[in-house]
């Protein structure tokens, strides 16, 4: 709150606004920028005024903790002492220097007073007039109309910022080695064009650390190129040694032709159970388990369905129906 009734913030605030003002001229220069600062004066001039009749009400009225009007006389009126009469000067706004009589005869002339705007000026304390009140509405005033034409700027370019500071975080966040490779990066990327003619071949792209080429032919930035894991080997036998860099491409050609090609091969389905699989001898013995497991897992009628005789006795099937044919049952 005392830093915002200061010169200087006002001053701060007057540049922040030139400098957004000319960025949304070239950010979005569709919008009208000063519809924008117009609105955004008026709604915040409003406000202010509510806000200063809210606070004006109550704060016009003395707020007395002394009632003068119990003393006779400035004479009696000492017995609040030094420091019991500066503390309410101060209360009032009012001067509060001088001696323990000239603080009594200050106080007891208010005393027909009710409104701080009553009180003669040669009374109040250094700031307490009506001009210095005046002077800090306005720059109370100009402050808030400020303000809210920055925060109203603020809100049309929160695109804007937000992908600045995304930028600066990601720059915060790389190593020596990865600033220093992408400044190599850089200084390829602006060297001068060669003045031959294009008969005598193009000049070749300067990329030391064979980072991938972007749309555009040029070397991608190397804090992207190891943020991928592009820098990362993968091999897969059942696709013929084949390497894949970086884990996305290793995940996505798992449902690809060549996996899918070489998983025929070796009459595997090329199943989501295979998923990570790239030895073949890995996945053969996997196919093995697989079927090992069906089989146990299938309802064989012979060993596994019971009978049971008129004694109560419990029988396999097949023991079941050789005595049924020997007429033992």
């Amino acid at each position: 709150k005392n830093v915002k009734s200061q010169k200087g913030y006002k001053e701060y605030l007057e540049a922040l606004k030139e400098y957004l003002l000319g960025f949304m001229s070239r950010a979005q220069p569709l919008i009208d920028a000063k519809t924008v600062l117009e609105n955004a004066a008026e709604q915040a001039e409003e406000q202010f005024q509510e806000e200063e009749e809210e606070d004006d009400g109550p704060s016009e009225f003395l707020d007395r903790q002394v009632d003068v009007l119990e003393y006779s006389d400035a004479k009696a009126l000492e017995a609040v002492g030094l420091e019991g009469l500066k503390a309410e000067l101060q209360r009032l706004g009012l001067k509060c220097g001088g001696n323990l009589q000239q603080r009594a005869e200050r106080l007891w002339e208010t005393k027909e007073f009710d409104r701080l705007s009553q009180i003669p000026e040669k009374f109040l304390a250094a700031g307490a007039t009506a001009a210095d009140g005046k002077k800090k509405k306005e720059l109370k005033k100009k402050v808030a109309i400020l303000e809210a034409q920055i925060s109203e700027f603020g809100d049309l370019l929160s695109e804007h910022i937000d992908a600045t500071k995304a930028q600066i975080q990601k720059k915060q966040s790389r190593t020596q080695e990865e600033l220093a490779a992408e400044m190599e990066n850089e200084m390829g990327d602006d060297e001068p064009e060669s003045e031959e003619s294009d008969d005598e071949g193009e000049k070749p792209i300067y990329n030391p650390k064979k980072v991938p080429l972007d749309w555009t032919g040029k070397p991608i930035p190397y804090w992207l190129y190891k943020l991928h894991g592009l820098n990362v080997e993968y091999k897969c036998e059942i696709c013929g040694n084949f390497s894949y860099w970086g884990p996305r491409a290793f995940e996505r050609h798992f449902q690809e032709w060549r996996h899918a090609h070489g998983m025929r091969c070796l009459k595997i389905p090329n199943t989501r159970a295979f998923h990570n699989i790239t030895k073949i001898q890995d996945a053969l013995d996997l196919m093995e388990r697989l079927k090992t497991h069906k089989n146990q897992a299938e309802f064989d009628a012979q060993s596994q369905e019971e009978f049971e005789d008129a004694m109560g006795n419990v029988l396999s099937k097949k023991t079941y129906q050789d005595l049924l044919r020997q007429g033992l049952l």
